[in-house]
This record gives structure tokens, sequence and C-alpha cells, in this order.
């Protein structure tokens, strides 16, 4: 499971007024009726903060409705000048694309999110939209990008102190790993991610890291270690009420025991996760519980349970036009009417099963084919602004060398200044406190702007490493001493009465 921002730390908290209303309007909300309701008020960052926190609950439950009022939020905080609200509802328009299933547009808006926050300098901003863009990135299979953004958020919630927010990092470089079968590596990041939130006692995120290492060990036949980390996963969230996730921890220890051909307890905890999923009404999961159940059934040969079971799987998969479940329930259903020498509807449950197997392998082509071509627009994407930010950097750099020059200069001609003063010194013969007064600041002056100018090439020989550049420096003061005694005795007899 991949961690994102469970809690936006930036949304401005309203007043308990606010919050009582979109307690009872929450299962009503249209655009139309909050822009309505908030149309009255005088003050309009009271207004924005109203509608983007809208915006924000409805982004996973209606991504049109979070769009809308995204939209208008970022017109209304461009007009009051809040940046920082521009950059928060861009960063909800854009998880409201991601949650619609348009990544694409998601990522592009989270990198004008991105952009916005980097001006402002918000570090823990710029870390979770970097966060988000590799969760992006991650499911669309570019791991190396996904990898690279993961990092730097993690660096930067480092460096202002947020450890949970480190091991959401932690915990998504994992999955990747777990993505590519690379468990040992997978499992070096969930134990860092843990050794954080066992510190902290953050049992939302541990639940989550528990889950995942079990599944590491599962998949490497380690049954034993994996059922302990299921195990204190549930126990983790039926402390915290969570029951999708104690389902899915029912889920996870039935299969462990089914992998291990203990299908008496497979069966226990696959009904224990049903009640849970038939209780909060979820559908897919259900399905795919009583497939998994029927399957047990089957192998213990009892294929009256085995029919009973599927065939729920099967009625809910059409339900809801679930191909991919409707095939594996037809495949199951005629290997047990092959086993129950009921050929007649073994061949009709095959027929079945290869009719819509077609249908399945002609999506999950176009489905890949798709994914190649975000694949191809993402990369395309990452490198126009890979060299947009080349760009961006050029400027910088030839605008430091202008301003550079320009201070050069500057710094020159107060060198020659001073020494066109002392010059005037002795000509209207000032006095000898004066004059040596005058001296030492064009000396002093003078070394200073040798001094600044070595600089920049003493910091590219030593390679800014502190210790060479000391020894650098002390090279240069002994090179410097003589010529300073000598430059002093030739000005003295030069420009001092006597």
């Amino acid at each position: 499971m991949t961690l994102n921002k469970i809690s936006m730390s930036k949304k401005i908290i309203l007043t308990a007024v606010f919050i009582f209303c979109f307690c009872l309007e929450i299962q009503s909300q249209s655009a139309d009726s909050v822009l309505l309701k908030v149309s009255g008020w005088k003050d309009d960052s009271v207004k924005y903060n109203y509608i983007d926190s809208v915006a924000w609950e409805y982004r996973r439950i209606s991504p049109d409705l979070s769009i809308k009022l995204s939209d208008y939020a970022i017109i209304l905080a461009d007009r009051i000048k809040y940046k920082y609200g521009v950059a928060t509802s861009y960063f909800t328009l854009a998880t409201a694309y991601q949650f619609k299933g348009d990544f694409a547009g998601a990522l592009e808006l989270f990198f004008i999110s991105l952009d916005i926050y980097n001006e402002l300098g918000n570090k823990e901003d710029i870390a979770w939209t970097y966060n988000e863009i590799g969760i992006i990135l991650k499911n669309q299979g570019v791991f190396a990008e996904a990898l690279n953004y993961y990092n730097q958020a993690m660096v930067m919630f480092d460096e202002v102190g947020n450890t949970d927010a480190v091991a959401v990092c932690y915990t998504n470089i994992g999955n990747i790993h777990l993505n590519q079968e690379s468990y040992d590596d997978a499992l070096k990041y969930f134990e860092k991610a843990r050794g954080i939130c066992e510190k902290s006692n953050n049992k939302e995120y541990l639940a989550i890291i528990y889950n995942n290492i079990g599944e590491i060990y599962n998949k490497r036949g380690e049954f034993r270690r994996a059922y302990d980390y299921f195990l204190m996963a549930f126990q983790m969230n039926t402390e915290m009420n969570n029951k999708p996730e104690s389902a899915s921890n029912y889920v996870n220890i039935a299969i462990n025991y089914s992998s291990q051909e203990k299908y008496d307890k497979a069966i226990e905890f696959f009904q224990k996760a049903i009640l849970i999923y038939e209780e909060i009404k979820a559908k897919p999961e259900l399905a795919n519980s009583f497939l998994l159940l029927g399957g047990c059934y089957l192998n213990l040969g009892n294929y009256r349970n085995a029919l009973t079971y599927i065939g729920k799987s099967e009625k809910l998969a059409q339900e809801m036009g679930a191909n991919i479940t409707l095939m594996n329930t037809y495949q199951k259903l005629a290997l047990i009417y092959q086993r129950a020498n009921n050929y007649g509807k073994a061949f009709e449950y095959q027929s079945k099963y290869i009719a819509i197997k077609d249908s399945v392998f002609k999506n999950d082509k176009i489905t890949e084919i798709g994914k190649l071509e975000a694949k191809f627009s993402f990369e395309r994407l990452l490198n126009e602004r890979a060299k947009a930010e080349e760009a961006r950097q050029k400027i910088i750099e030839e605008r430091k060398r202008y301003r550079n020059t320009l201070q050069y200069l500057g710094m020159a001609l107060i060198v020659i200044i001073s020494f066109l003063i002392l010059m005037a010194g002795k000509k209207y013969s000032v006095s000898l406190k004066t004059a040596n007064a005058l001296l030492f600041i064009f000396i002093l002056l003078l070394f200073q702007f040798i001094s600044i100018l070595k600089g920049p090439y003493v910091s590219r020989l030593t390679v800014s490493v502190p210790a060479y550049e000391l020894i650098a420096n002390i090279i240069s003061a002994l090179v410097l001493m003589p010529v300073n005694k000598y430059l002093q005795k030739i000005l003295h007899k030069k420009f001092l009465p006597q």
C-alpha cells in the first residue's frame, strides 16, 4: 500500500460553525450550492478557506465537484494575491485529477503547485508534492523517476523534522522494490519506516507497514513470520476501528493458511473477512473473498460449498461488470463441474471462461498500450521539465555573472577613487595623520578587492573543501604579505609628507 499525505498540514482550520455546516451538507453538496452559500460573505480569505476545504474533502468521493471548486478557489486566491492559497488549490486540483484517473493532468498540476511552493520556500509542502509526484510515476511504472522524487521528499522531510513523513517515503520506496520483487531491498526500507513509526507510536502507518512486511514474508514462503506481521496489523486496525483494513488483514491471514494447505483455518479467516465486507458493503472485496473461500472448499473436495460461494462471487462480479473476477469464477466453476463429472456444465463454463478471457486479454492489451502511451507521455513531460529547469538555471547563472561583473566594476571604481583621493591629499598637502589614514584605506580596499576576486578560483581549485581552502588561503597570505610590505614602502615614499 502506497502512503501519501493523509492529513494536509497546510489546510487552514475553519471555524466550528463552518465545520458543523459542512458535516450537515456533506451528502448533498454541488458546486453551485457551495458557491451560493459563500456568495454573501464579505471576507474573501474566509470564503477561499471554506471553498478550498470542501474541494479537499470531495477530491476522492466526487472528483468533478472538487475540480470545479478548486478552479474557483484558484481564481479567488489569485484575486486576493494569496500565493500560498493558489499553490494549495492547485495541489487539491491535482489530487482530484489523480482520483479521476487523469494521471498526466494530475502530474502537470502538481508541477504548477511545486513551482509556487518553491518560490515561497515552504519545504514541507514541497516535500509532500514531491511525494505525490512519486506516487503517480510509481503507479505508471516510471520507477527510477519515482525513486528520485521520493528521495527528494525524504531529504526535505528530514530537514524540517517530520519523521512520520520520512517513514511515508521509506514505505513508498519499499513498495517500488516490492513491485520489482526485490524483497531484500523492500524489507530494508519497510524496517526503516517501522523503526520511525514505532518510536512515534503512529499506529495508522504501522499497520500498513506490518501488512507490507507480512506480504514479503508470505511471498518468500516464510509463513509463520508473515502470519505474525498480519496479526499485528490486524490488532492495530481493530484498535483503531478501521474495518476495511481489518478485513484485508483477515484475507491475508487466510491466504497465508491457504498457501500452507491449511484450508480449514483459511476458511475461518475468509468468513471473518466476509462478515466485515458485507457490513461495509464492499462489493469488489466481497466478490474476491467469496471466490477465494470457494477455492478452499474446492481444494477440500466440498463441491457443494464451493459452488455456493463461487456462485455468489459470480453474481457480484456480473453486477459490477468485474470481468477479471468473473473470468476466474467461470474457470473455477468449470473445474468443479469437471471433478463432479458433470461435463455438460463444465463445458458451458469453460466456454464462458474462454469467451471472457479473450475479452479480458483484449482489454489488457488496450490497457497495456495505454500505459505505454502514458509512460511515454510522463517521460516526455519530465524531459521537458528538466530542459526548462536547465534553461532556468542558465538564466539564473547569467544574471549572477552579470550581477557579479557589475559589483566587481563597482569595487574596482571604489579602489580607483580611493587612489585618486590619496593623490589629491598629496597635492593639497594634507596632514601626516590624514595622509596615513588615506593610505591605509586605499591598501585595505585594494587587498580586499584582490581577496574577493580570487575567492571563486580558490573554491573551484579546492572543490569547496574547508581544509583545502584554509591551506590555499594561508599560501595566498604568505605570497601577499611581502607584496603588501613592498607596496606600503613605495606608497609611503610617494604620498606621505617627509
